[in-house]
Parts: C-alpha cells; sequence; structure tokens
C-alpha cells in the first residue's frame, strides 16, 4: 500500500475523533466522501481526497503525515487523560503521598511542578514507585496547610488525585514533573511518618466528592445540569466559530462532552476562564454545585464571545476599506 493510500485510511480513522485535528480541516466529511472501507482506493483518488479535506491546500505527503502523526498522539493522550480522570474506585489507594500548595487546581487541570524541596522529591519517587504514579494534591488557599499542627490542618481541605505524565530528576537536583488532576477529594485522615529525620512525609486519606446534581440530584436536576452546560457549550462553540484558532484543547485537554457530564464540564470551563482567578478558582473546587459553577463563569464566557465578535466585526470593516 502506497504511503499517501496509507494515509489516506489513517485519516479515516482520525474521522472518528475530528476534536484532535485542527479546526481548518473538514476530516469529518472524509468517511462520508463515498469509498467503502473494503473498496479499493487509487493513488490519485485518495490525493484529491487528501487535498479536498485541507482548506489550506496541504497537499504535501510530509505536511499530511506530520498532522497524522499528531493527532493520533492525540488521540493516546485523550485515552491516557480519560483513565487519570475517571479511575475506578478499586484502582485507587486509601491515602497517597500530599502535595500541599496555596494554588486552587480542579478535576481536568494540569499539573506541572517543578519540586525542589527534598522531601516532595521523596515523594514523588514513592508515588512513581509505590502509588502507581498517583498524589494527593491539596489547596490550603486561605487556610493553614502542614504548618499548622503538622498537618492537621489539612483535614477537610480540598484536592484533587493527580496522575503523573511525565518525572524528569535533574542533574541539579530539582525534579520536574506534568500530570493530570483527576477526581475531586476532601481530605479525611492524616499520617506523619519519620523515615527522614530532617523532612517528615506525610500521607492523607480521603473521600471522593462529586455535586449534589450528580450524587444525590433528582432527574430535574440532572436535566438542569445538562441543559445549562449544553447552552455553554453552543456558546463555546460560537467562539470557535469567530476565532478557529483558538485552540484551547492544546493548553486545556478536549472538552468533556457538557450532555454526557455536565459537572466535568463545568470544571474544564472553571479552568480557562478562571486561570488568573484563586479566589473563583477556589470556590469552583469546593463548591458542590455544578449549576452555580456553571452561572460563575458565564459573565466571562459571554465577554469573551463580545470581544471576539466586535474584534471580527471591525476586522471585516477595514477589510472592505
Amino acid at each position: 500500500m502506497s504511503i499517501v493510500r496509507s494515509l489516506y485510511r489513517s485519516l479515516l480513522r482520525l474521522a472518528r475523533h475530528p476534536e484532535v485535528l485542527p479546526p481548518e480541516i473538514a476530516i469529518k466529511k472524509l468517511a462520508d466522501a463515498g469509498f467503502p472501507k473494503n473498496s479499493v482506493v487509487t493513488t490519485d483518488v485518495a490525493c484529491d481526497v487528501i487535498r479536498d479535506a485541507f482548506a489550506k491546500e496541504k497537499d504535501t505527503v510530509l505536511e499530511v503525515s506530520s498532522l497524522v502523526s499528531e493527532a493520533f498522539n492525540a488521540v493516546k493522550e485523550a485515552r491516557q487523560r480519560e483513565v487519570a480522570l475517571h479511575p475506578s474506585d478499586d484502582s485507587l489507594s486509601s491515602a497517597y503521598p500530599a502535595f500541599v500548595y496555596s494554588k486552587p487546581e480542579v478535576w481536568s487541570s494540569s499539573i506541572v511542578l517543578h519540586l525542589f524541596e527534598p522531601r516532595y522529591k521523596v515523594l514523588i519517587k514513592q508515588a512513581m514507585e509505590e502509588y502507581d504514579r498517583r498524589f494527593l494534591y491539596v489547596c490550603t488557599h486561605g487556610h493553614a496547610g502542614l504548618g499548622d499542627s503538622e498537618g492537621a490542618g489539612l483535614i477537610g481541605r480540598y484536592g484533587v488525585i493527580v496522575t503523573v505524565d511525565e518525572c524528569m530528576f535533574q542533574d541539579d537536583g530539582r525534579a520536574y514533573l506534568r500530570g493530570v488532576a483527576g477526581p475531586r477529594v476532601q481530605v479525611t485522615s492524616h499520617e506523619r511518618s519519620e523515615m527522614h529525620q530532617d523532612y517528615p512525609l506525610h500521607y492523607l486519606g480521603f473521600e471522593r466528592v462529586l455535586d449534589t446534581e450528580t450524587a444525590e440530584g433528582s432527574e430535574e436536576d440532572h436535566l438542569v445540569a445538562k441543559e445549562l452546560a449544553v447552552e455553554h457549550e453552543r456558546l463555546l462553540h460560537s467562539i470557535y466559530d469567530i476565532f478557529p484558532r483558538l485552540r484551547l484543547e492544546v493548553e486545556l485537554g478536549i472538552p468533556p462532552s457538557a450532555e454526557r457530564d455536565p459537572e466535568l464540564f463545568s470544571f474544564w470551563l472553571a479552568r480557562w476562564l478562571q486561570v488568573n482567578d484563586n479566589e473563583g478558582r477556589g470556590q469552583s473546587l469546593t463548591g458542590r454545585n455544578t449549576v452555580h459553577r456553571l452561572r460563575s463563569v458565564e459573565p466571562m464566557l459571554r465577554k469573551v464571545l463580545d470581544t471576539l465578535t466586535a474584534k471580527a466585526q471591525y476586522d471585516d470593516e477595514k477589510d472592505r476599506r
């Protein structure tokens, strides 16, 4: 099979995941291009289909190959991310090493840490080797941390279970890690270890926390949350229509379905719209109401849409002159 035909069939496979491809590519239309999977696709036909799929006429094999490779990597990362976001209960430990920071992080956040403190470097090694690449990221924004009775002040605090994607120990003694914030939890217990005399290690027990609509809400509560989330998703799509280069999924990951998981979608929006608002993000972390979280970010979402709409209108008028 030629390289071009291989790329064509790869593009057909990627049609199942159009969200990982640049918005200018009408890849989702490829599956309906009139070529059954068992048909013989000539190189010329494949080239034509590939060229037609690219609004910017990316018609070289190198360009298409590079895009296909990036897209498949995105699909792989999306699958790994799904496991981190929705771990099964039986895959979790009862307690995890404690990483305590003042900046709030919410479910689905991308976690990037540069570790200097000796205890954190010990804890991350334990997380990688003994805790299935997981640790507990606990927020102390506005609250006491480990300095309060050596960890007792963390009881009742909120955090997230982080799954590590990458961890590198550098020559200068520092460590760099990148991971994904999974389920939201509330700290229920604290254990201090004297394994290292100079710096005690802390481990936290927890319970998973869901919004009331998800955990115990009525069918009507679920419906209200879903309808509001879908409305916000439409606003997000309107923003993409105006400004397709706003590739939020590159930084934030593929947005979850508002209809299937309104709670996770509300956290995804909070990550984006409250990126510099620790107070607001802290409230999103501790709040247990999906509708309230969606309504709290709605003004910012509409402001982005209005700003981009005004910019697009200005650019159109400028082009006409």
